[in-house]
């Protein structure tokens, strides 16, 4: 086991970790290289701490959702691909209003059908697009 993977286990589960790890297999065009490090991420904690360290030793990063719409070049990736697999949400009532908050890398398809399930509108159209919800900063 190479010192990165023990960085890496120190952060997420072990079998979140894939070395060497083939894009192909994470997009929806099926198409891409080798990645150095693939890693799933499942929660906010685990993706702070994934980001400290690959600034701390100067590694490339990638954050992806589904990988759809995503091209990868044969030659791979150097560097971390982050895929976020997270899918928690909450939805706050106040008086007439409710407001679903929801993480990162939850599906689109899913996020609309929670809004439908809990009677919000304004994602119907959400339903059919197959990405994830992305991290805006």
């Amino acid at each position: 086991m190479d010192n990165m993977t023990e960085k890496l286990e120190k952060i997420v589960k072990k079998n979140n970790i894939y070395q060497n790890e083939p894009m192909y297999k994470h997009t929806s065009f099926k198409i891409g290289g080798n990645v150095d490090y693939f890693v799933k991420i499942e929660s906010e904690e685990e993706l702070k701490n994934i980001l400290h360290l690959a600034k701390m030793n100067e590694i490339p990063f990638f954050i992806i959702g589904n990988g759809t719409n995503l091209l990868i070049r044969e030659g791979g990736i150097r560097g971390l691909v982050l895929k976020l697999e997270q899918s928690d949400y909450t939805i706050k009532k106040q008086g007439e209003f409710a407001y679903l908050t929801a993480q990162s890398g939850i599906s689109l398809a899913c996020l609309s059908h929670i809004a439908c399930e809990n009677g919000l509108t304004g994602l119907e159209g959400m339903s059919g697009i197959p990405g994830t919800l992305r991290w805006c900063c």
